[in-house]
């Protein structure tokens, strides 16, 4: 075979993407290629093109996974208690994901397989005190531990357009983080909290939560949800090693 032969052959195995063959298939169809002084054995191209296959294989293997779910009612997706879906559609948005409904995991479900890390998006599709249920089912659909998991939720104790990572903890109250608790039977997982501010009287509370947000409420609620996709960066890239504003790209 010549030289120029051989650099055709070579091309074709670049171009098609055949380094991803076996060793032994390389070893049985590669040939030694001789012109004058220049000799190219085949067994340095099979310990090359394989070695190129382990690091792709362990580049995507390091990639670790997290489980983000928005909190809420499926039929209120603009009132105060659904904050933590709103969150998820932005992150949806940011991120290209796209969600599907998963029966099995009673819920849209997203998987985006990004630069630096594997994120599961979830919404329940089940009334608020259930959606521990659906979280409980993704995680485990995905192999999703605990400590990789965090939950968006609005919060009456945090001003309107603040927010903050909870790491474990109670329910505080809070239906939905207390049917995820009970359905992932542990606490030790992460919370967004989104400041939702409390009513005056505590007996409209229950009303309250089920209220859309007014023009003037959203105008803080919009920069809280950016800041919140913020504040998961810079949590997770601490995590994986990466700064967080390579967490989502």
């Amino acid at each position: 075979m010549t030289m120029s032969s051989c650099g055709l052959l070579f091309n074709f195995i670049n171009r098609t993407g055949l380094y991803k063959s076996s060793c032994l298939t390389f070893s049985r169809s590669l040939f030694i290629c001789e012109n004058g002084n220049a000799r190219i054995q085949r067994r340095n191209l099979c310990l090359s093109m394989c070695s190129k296959q382990q690091n792709e294989s362990m580049e995507s293997h390091q990639k670790e996974t997290f489980l983000i779910a928005g909190l809420g009612n499926p039929d209120m997706p603009k009132t105060r208690h659904n904050v933590g879906m709103m969150l998820i559609s932005r992150l949806v948005r940011l991120t290209g994901t796209a969600m599907a409904r998963n029966k099995g995991c009673q819920g849209l479900v997203g998987v985006a397989d990004l630069s630096n890390v594997r994120l599961v998006l979830l919404t329940p599709k089940i009334a608020m005190n259930l959606n521990g249920r659906s979280v409980a089912k993704t995680a485990k659909a995905h192999n999703v531990p605990a400590a990789h998991i965090y939950i968006a939720h609005d919060d009456l104790d945090l001003h309107q357009g603040k927010v903050k990572i909870k790491e474990r903890g109670s329910a505080n109250g809070h239906n939905g983080l207390r049917s995820v608790i009970s359905s992932l039977q542990t606490d030790d997982f992460h919370r967004l909290r989104i400041g939702i501010d409390r009513p005056r009287l505590e007996s409209m509370v229950g009303d309250y939560v089920l209220e859309t947000f007014s023009k003037s409420e959203m105008g803080l609620i919009s920069p809280a949800l950016d800041a919140g996709i913020q504040a998961l960066g810079h949590h997770i890239g601490k995590k994986i090693g990466v700064p967080a504003a390579n967490v989502f790209r």
